[in-house]
């Protein structure tokens, strides 16, 4: 991870405003969705890929009855027996 250089404060309702040069230089549309991962005290902010509902994989995603399942996950569902 590298650093950016910017510095944000939060607003009053808690919220911070991205950069448009940095919402640019990822390539951040308005209305993108971004997922965020806690873990101590780091933040992480990153560009929403549908993951595996089973195995949090990111690759091969079919969706079913709502959930994102991964193509290996429904291989060993279809295979066990």
């Amino acid at each position: 991870m590298k650093a950016t250089g910017y510095v944000m404060k939060l607003d009053r309702a808690g919220r911070i405003t991205l950069p448009k040069s940095l919402r640019r230089e990822l390539e951040i549309g308005f209305l993108s969705c971004l997922e965020i991962f806690a873990n101590e005290d780091t933040i992480v902010i990153e560009k929403y890929k549908q993951r595996c509902y089973l195995c949090n994989n990111i690759e091969k995603i079919k969706t079913y009855k709502g959930r994102h399942i991964c193509q290996d996950c429904i291989e060993g569902i279809t295979n066990r027996g």
